[in-house]
């Protein structure tokens, strides 16, 4: 059987560590997170500039494992909806 340092579990980064009954990676507060993605536009962030190729990439990385359209997915990110418009357009929800 393996053993761990403090803190560092298998198959997780270091750094990696629930906080509060949260999952927080690389982060000591979760408030950071939160305040992060209040402070932008992320349907503008990920349209644009050098965040298009965040998109672009996620939109090849999903289409190379979902199923062939017409499919039904289940989108329950809470998000501005910029991938739902592109997985309708591919006629997966």
């Amino acid at each position: 059987m393996s053993t761990y340092p403090p803190g560092v579990l298998p198959d997780r980064p270091r750094g990696w560590r629930p906080t509060s009954g949260r999952i927080v990676s690389g982060v000591d507060d979760a408030d950071a997170i939160l305040r992060h993605y209040e402070a932008i536009r992320e349907e503008e962030r990920i349209t644009a500039g050098l965040g298009q190729l965040e998109l672009v990439r996620t939109q090849e990385i999903l289409r190379r494992h979902l199923p062939s359209p017409p499919a039904r997915l289940l989108d329950v990110g809470g998000g501005t909806g910029v991938h739902a418009a592109w997985l309708a357009e591919d006629s997966m929800l």
